[in-house]
């Protein structure tokens, strides 16, 4: 499966179920880095809604109680 999209490139996909699964295996990746100082991680855009085309991007969305804390795991996330 294919995911993004070359710089300066659009295009739009029917909907793919890998694209749900992708973005939970980040969510979980995410959740086992920050564990504590993450209050939420979501899927969001339109690859999380099932119903319409995308552009194959994944868009993840963190909800933190502290930025500063959060840049404490900056390194382990590269």
């Amino acid at each position: 499966m294919s995911i993004g999209l070359k710089r300066g490139t659009v295009i739009v996909r029917t909907h793919k179920n890998e694209w749900g699964i992708a973005a939970q295996k980040i969510i979980r990746r995410l959740k086992n880095i920050l564990q504590e100082d993450v209050v939420d991680v979501q899927h969001i855009g339109s690859t999380s809604v099932k119903s319409i085309c995308a552009k194959p991007i994944i868009d993840i969305v963190v909800g933190v109680d502290s930025f500063d804390r959060i840049m404490i795991h900056n390194e382990e996330l590269m």
